[in-house]
């Protein structure tokens, strides 16, 4: 591989973050830098400092020092697992992530919850969002996670059902666009699926009951909102927060995410666009997440339960506003034969 192995392919890059992440013992990381070369002559070392540096210091540091300089072609650079974890980190901590923390990263009743779904077979992401109450500042911490592979929509719903079944959500979010694509085999699009399974579940929100809200499909206005949110405010704190032992998945993709490179002129150059062909299902999520803003609203002391009796009965009064909206707002109950208009 070149010296600059995420140029243009990412084996390299995924070897280094195998290692970094454990996730294989036959997989070391040994960093060395052109200072660790006892052997390299000083006149050569020092011309290359010189030339390196007057080409940028992104090109010193890569071509001297050794360090994989991302921020030019990653997505969201800001992202860190420092500054955006939900834990406490003592004096320079919100009084949200203490009750938080001290909760054992469990949202405390009065916090308002949001769930967020990116489906899909081969990999199916939501995650799970809780808002404090205004009093405590203005954040939102993502707290869950569920990362499936190859999951059905009643693995879905069985899945979900432990996360949501014990706690009020305000509203259920879905990626449209991946709901609207139609399975095969039965023909029903996935969000039909889930929603059937988490009625099956006995699950439900506030707004909609075992229904979902379409996320935004303004992919530049979600990646604006993403990045402010990342951003630090006047007082010191970014506005999202995550729990990192309990959404590893979402993190890694934070800090792989990158930005679209297209050739020219014989170098790749990245682009404002995101590549989006790999891993970014969790990162979708809190892009859906930023762009609806999750605003905080107090949960009732009464858990909404989803029943297919209350969904008819639902069903049945709504046709029967709607008939009588179309009567002027008089009971219409009998069933007209005639054509329409005639007295």
């Amino acid at each position: 591989w070149t010296a600059l192995p995420h140029a243009k392919n990412d084996d390299i890059m995924n070897l280094m973050h195998r290692a970094e992440d454990n996730e294989a013992d036959t997989t070391t990381l040994i960093r060395a830098s052109m200072f660790d070369n006892p052997y390299y002559p000083e006149e050569s070392k020092q011309a290359n400092i010189v030339l390196w540096k007057s080409e940028g210091e992104d090109v010193y540091r890569n071509r001297a020092l050794g360090q994989m300089v991302l921020d030019s072609i990653l997505m969201y650079p800001t992202f860190s697992k420092d500054i955006h974890g939900a834990a406490s980190l003592g004096s320079n901590s919100t009084a949200a992530q203490k009750i938080f923390t001290d909760n054992n990263g469990i949202p405390p009743e009065d916090w308002c919850r949001y769930m967020v779904v990116d489906p899909g077979h081969s990999t199916l992401a939501v995650l799970f969002f809780a808002v404090p109450p205004p009093r405590l500042g203005s954040q939102v911490f993502c707290y869950d996670e569920l990362y499936l592979k190859q999951a059905t929509a009643e693995i879905f719903g069985i899945k979900v059902a432990e996360k949501v079944r014990n706690y009020q959500f305000q509203d259920f979010i879905i990626d449209a666009h991946g709901g609207r694509l139609r399975e095969i085999g039965s023909g029903l699009l996935p969000r039909t699926q889930y929603e059937r399974q988490m009625e099956k579940q006995g699950i439900a929100c506030v707004e909609r009951g075992a229904a979902f809200r379409n996320g935004s499909d303004d992919i530049a206005g979600r990646e604006m909102k993403m990045r402010s949110w990342l951003s630090i405010r006047e007082d010191g704190h970014p506005t999202f927060l995550i729990n990192v032992l309990a959404c590893p998945h979402t993190c890694r993709e934070f800090e792989r995410f990158k930005k679209l490179q297209v050739l020219s002129g014989g170098v790749m150059v990245p682009t404002d666009k995101g590549n989006r062909r790999g891993a970014v299902h969790g990162v979708e999520c809190a892009e859906y997440a930023a762009a609806h803003g999750l605003e905080y609203i107090k949960p009732s002391s009464k858990r909404i339960i989803s029943s297919p009796m209350k969904r008819i009965l639902n069903g049945r009064k709504r046709r029967k506003e709607v008939r009588a909206a179309r009567s002027g707002g008089k009971p219409n109950n009998g069933i007209s034969l005639g054509p329409k208009g005639v007295g």
